[in-house]
């Protein structure tokens, strides 16, 4: 199985309608900065479209608090599992939405 792309990935707006949004992320060795690695669309309020794409754009966080926590408790380190549980919030706080919105 491949890897996926590496995090942090972004949800940038596309278009003033909110109906389109970009997953980004910064690629080593690509040219731009930015390299688009998904879209979705939504109807038309597109306001689906800006949650899913907060969901989208959190997964790298969300797997990588996921995998800190496990670690954190097969190992019962409680320092760990602390920065584990701090490491969940964030990702959880980006696939709601907060404070991760970007705009064309």
């Amino acid at each position: 199985m491949t890897a996926h792309t590496p995090g942090p990935w972004k949800a940038a707006l596309a278009d003033e309608k909110a109906i389109k949004w970009y997953i980004t992320a910064n690629i080593p060795g690509m040219q731009n900065s930015e390299t688009e690695i998904a879209v979705v669309y939504g109807g038309k309020a597109g306001e689906k479209s800006e949650k899913n794409s907060m969901l989208i754009a959190s997964a790298p966080d969300l797997l990588a608090a996921c995998k800190a926590y496990l670690a954190a408790i097969n190992g019962r380190g409680i320092d760990e599992a602390a920065r584990a549980s701090e490491q969940i919030a964030a990702a959880v706080a980006k696939a709601e939405g907060q404070g991760v919105r970007e705009t064309p």
